[in-house]
């Protein structure tokens, strides 16, 4: 997404093409070779540098760029990802058909090698599997209702979408939690701009038909509660380049820890200049149809930008990808020269370079598990993470800036495999 005044994702889409489903007898697409970006700063690898390509943005002579990415682990054991990809600039860039779809891709050998086996005319896509089936949240123009399609077949063909909820809301693909028998997944609502927007919790029955929209509800919206001023520095001198007074909560991720219900918000607080804060919100389900309420701010690393958050019940953790900034408030990097390369949508607190790994018995207080995958430069990025567990391994997906025109406006989804993922984590619990 971009985050500063201007042409915006945030900006609702046009209609779009009119893309038909994509049957079995999709083209298959060559497989990738595994790649890597060399580590040029020495020091310790990364746990999955090396990946695989699962989606590329069509090389069809006008400009797309990858949106936010969904993956899930299907029963049988092959790896689905969802793509977003949207024919919009960020950067002004010319022939531009403003078109949305989603590619669905999938891999039968562990993400060695990719199928594109649909292509579906929505603008996100979070794909889930519940009671063994196959689901997806999806939105044909962002910010406007949420609804839900269905595949028995792995994501070859798909249902017709049902509405669940009309309205403003959004969100990408963050972390679900399952709790007293309902599946939970937050959303924003109200604000199309991000700023001030509020927050619900919609939850399933997991007992019922997740396609009849009886087996949903939706709670009671928590607003944004917005940035104490303490929290802003008051002595750092921004050029006109670093962007404007933002305050905003996005992107929510919803946790359960021990039975309470919390959901964790990143922040973009004085153009990312203040990285590594985020927001906590309660959410209440013991009596329908819920309440969700802004709890607290809180400092927890990767909190500037998008975050995911996985519970792994046999190592009894919650682990979390996002990405750390090495220079938020623009002291040691020349960043006149970085801005007139034009390769890099600012502040500098949105360096989207470095995808880290941490673990946490409480989804507050985050230990360090290392870097996952680390970009060769300010106008490259692996950012955007969903992660499902594979056996002993995280797998995992980024929205990654391999050769796109900035760090945001990305050009794959690349494929991440961390072996024996428990293994970097220290024994917690006394």
């Amino acid at each position: 997404m971009r985050e500063r005044a201007g042409i915006s994702r945030r900006t609702a889409l046009g209609s779009g093409l009119a893309l038909l489903v994509a049957c079995r007898s999709t083209p298959k697409i060559a497989p990738e070779k595994p790649l890597s970006v060399p580590d040029a700063g020495g020091g310790p690898a990364p746990l999955a540098q090396d990946f695989t390509v699962a989606a590329r943005v069509p090389n069809d002579g006008n400009y797309h760029y990858m949106h936010d990415p969904g993956m899930t682990m299907l029963p049988g054991g092959k790896v689905l990802v969802a793509a977003p990809c949207l024919g919009e600039s960020t950067t002004g860039a010319q022939n531009v058909d403003h078109s949305v779809r989603v590619f669905i891709a999938r891999s039968a050998d562990g993400g060695q090698t990719w199928d594109t086996v649909a292509t579906l005319p929505y603008s996100d896509a979070t794909p889930f599997v519940s009671g063994g089936r196959l689901f997806m949240f999806v939105q044909k123009k962002k910010w406007e209702n949420v609804s839900l399609v269905t595949s028995t077949d792995e994501g070859a063909t798909w249902s017709d979408p049902v509405i669940l909820f009309s309205g403003v809301y959004w969100n990408c693909h963050t972390s679900m939690a399952i709790e007293r028998g309902k599946l939970h997944w937050a959303l924003q609502t109200d604000d199309p701009t991000y700023a001030q927007s509020g927050l619900v919790v919609i939850s399933g029955d997991v007992s019922k038909d997740l396609m009849a929209p009886a087996s949903w509800q939706m709670s009671k919206k928590a607003a944004h509660p917005g940035t104490p001023p303490a929290i802003v520095p008051a002595n750092v001198q921004k050029p006109a380049w670093w962007g404007g007074d933002v305050d905003e909560w996005l992107e929510p991720n919803v946790v359960s820890v021990n039975g309470r219900m919390r959901v964790l918000l990143r922040t973009i607080i004085d153009g990312y200049g203040t990285a590594g804060a985020a927001v906590v919100c309660d959410f209440d389900d013991t009596t329908a149809p819920g309440q969700t309420t802004f709890s607290q701010f809180y400092l927890m690393p990767c909190g500037q930008n998008k975050f995911f958050i996985l519970k792994d019940p046999p190592s009894r953790l919650f682990w979390m990808l996002g990405n750390l900034p090495a220079d938020s408030q623009a002291q040691v990097f020349d960043w006149n020269a970085v801005q007139a390369e034009d390769h890099f949508l600012p502040g500098p607190g949105n360096d989207r370079r470095f995808l880290m790994l941490f673990y946490s018995v409480d989804a507050l207080n985050w230990f360090p598990a290392g870097c996952v995958a680390r970009a060769d430069g300010l106008g490259h990025s692996f950012m955007y993470p969903a992660a499902d567990v594979d056996g002993d391994d995280l797998v995992l997906i980024a929205r990654s800036s391999l050769n796109g025109q900035n760090q945001h406006d990305a050009d794959a989804v690349t494929f991440h495999r961390v072996k024996n993922f428990r293994a970097l984590a220290m024994n917690l619990f006394p």
